[in-house]
């Protein structure tokens, strides 16, 4: 079973291949704010996503759902599994 950092890097390395997708963006973001508790991180994940027109809208829902030093908002990881596994590859 793979370590939460191992799954960051997993994450970073498909956000990086595919940054029009945000779904990888969210996932990613999420396992910062809920998991490693790094919720510096995971804003700057956010951030970093809204600069991708395909995935802007989607990251900025949840960007502007953010406290000043508290992302909030973020679902459970796993949540965009489903619509990750349903996406086509590009």
């Amino acid at each position: 079973k793979e370590s939460p950092r191992e799954t960051a890097s997993l994450w970073q390395l498909a956000s990086d291949l595919n940054p029009d997708l945000s779904f990888y963006h969210l996932e990613l973001a999420s396992l910062y704010e809920r998991v490693l508790n790094q919720p510096d991180a995971a804003r700057s994940v956010l951030m970093k996503c809204v600069q991708y027109a395909p995935a802007a809208a989607h990251c900025q829902e949840f960007l502007s759902k953010t406290a000043t030093d508290s992302v909030g908002g973020l679902f459970e990881t796993g949540f965009f599994e489903k619509s990750i596994s349903e996406s086509p590859l590009e």
